[in-house]
């Protein structure tokens, strides 16, 4: 039997009980950086913001979710990046040392 209150529709805004619409202070918290670097992402056109007539500007948690789901990086493609980034930055005839990163030569791991 279902209860009362399992029958009631969600409130709108709400979505597997988190708030859809999040303040500049709560955004930031989600992506753990600052309020600042929230506002300057919002000017550089880096994260869309809500404007809802008489409120503040809100931030839509699916815009927060994009951006991390966007900017995500796994382990082969930062291993290529850094080797990448070893071969245009050193000589040819300069030998690896440790702290330049993860490379390989003919395909084997070095």
């Amino acid at each position: 039997m279902i209860k009362e209150s399992e029958s009631k529709p969600r409130k709108s805004g709400y979505r597997s009980g988190l708030k859809r619409l999040l303040t500049a202070k709560e955004a930031a918290e989600y992506l753990g950086i600052s309020t600042k670097t929230l506002w300057e992402w919002t000017e550089k056109g880096i994260l869309p913001r809500v404007e809802i007539p008489g409120t503040k500007s809100k931030y839509d948690l699916q815009d927060l979710e994009n951006l991390i789901q966007e900017n995500k990086i796994y382990a082969t493609q930062a291993a290529s990046e850094t080797a990448e980034r070893i071969i245009q930055s050193t000589d040819k005839n300069e030998p690896w040392r440790p702290g330049m990163g993860a490379f390989t030569i003919d395909g084997k791991d070095s």
